[in-house]
């Protein structure tokens, strides 16, 4: 019984730990230099959520752009998100490339709001130990801007299947059904 109770912490104290993920590292960066993203400070991962602070300082008018390069630790579905707060400033496009299982490709992103400040990509596959480029361009109504804000790289868990589901339960029944069916062992007494 102690065997099998210390397999079982062992056993969680796996899968726990096998939960954490490796942040992603920014490589490089172009047109963002104030926060720029490549410096550690402006990279920060709380579980299984990366966040890259970015800024352009000043911000171009009448349309700006910037993009940064980062490589992606561990394979897995990812969501993004684009954000600012700077008022006058709208994006109009963000896009995601790489190489996916050897294959080139290009997510887009899409507007969360009317106010194109926020833009959203659907979890998505990212092979690990690959290269990708986060760019976006956008709108400038105010010649003295200053553009701010965040990515939000967030890696999705993977969520087991219905089979997977109910082999495991059959299989923690099976265990409970063998462990009460278990008769005590006799031992021979010596007269």
């Amino acid at each position: 019984m102690r065997k099998l109770i210390l397999s079982g912490l062992a056993a969680a104290a796996i899968a726990i730990s096998s939960g954490a993920m490796a942040a992603p590292v920014v490589v490089s960066s172009t047109g963002l230099t104030d926060p720029n993203p490549t410096s550690p400070s402006s990279i920060s991962t709380v579980g299984q959520t990366t966040t890259i602070v970015y800024g352009q300082n000043p911000l171009s008018t009448p349309t700006f752009s910037g993009s940064f390069v980062f490589n992606n630790t561990e394979a897995g579905l990812y969501s993004i998100v684009l954000n600012t707060s700077t008022t006058g400033t709208s994006f109009t496009t963000a896009t995601l490339s790489g190489m996916v299982g050897g294959v080139a490709t290009i997510y887009n992103l899409f507007a969360l709001d009317a106010e194109h400040m926020n833009f959203k990509l659907n979890p998505s596959f990212l092979d690990a130990g690959t290269n990708y480029t986060f760019a976006f361009t956008g709108n400038n109504s105010d010649a003295a801007a200053a553009l701010s804000g965040n990515v939000t790289i967030r890696q999705t868990p993977a969520v087991p299947e219905p089979g997977t589901w109910a082999m495991m339960l059959l299989g923690f029944g099976a265990t409970g059904l063998m462990m009460r069916r278990r008769k005590a062992p006799v031992f021979a007494q010596v007269a």
